[in-house]
């Protein structure tokens, strides 16, 4: 999956004078290996495969919030 954030503004109504955040864009992915053995399913999922440095905005403080880098997940389903 491929995921597009536009550059997001500051609050400068309530007084938030920094400049606007970037926009990023970050890809996952996820593959699924069906009945490996029967009836099991696994997963294996990528999130922000590239590592990309990317920030919420934060109104409480001068520091924005780092978001996670390159995640990896697995999921291991059972159909009785």
């Amino acid at each position: 999956m491929l995921y597009y954030v536009g550059e997001k503004p500051r609050d400068v109504a309530g007084g938030d004078t920094r400049d606007a955040l970037s926009s990023y864009t970050l890809v996952d992915t996820a593959f699924l290996i069906e009945d490996i053995i029967e009836g099991m399913d696994i997963k294996f999922i990528v999130k922000n495969i590239f590592d990309k440095t990317y920030y919420y905005p934060s109104t409480t403080s001068t520091s924005d919030y780092t978001r996670p880098g390159r995640n990896y997940y697995m999921s291991v389903g059972y159909k009785f």
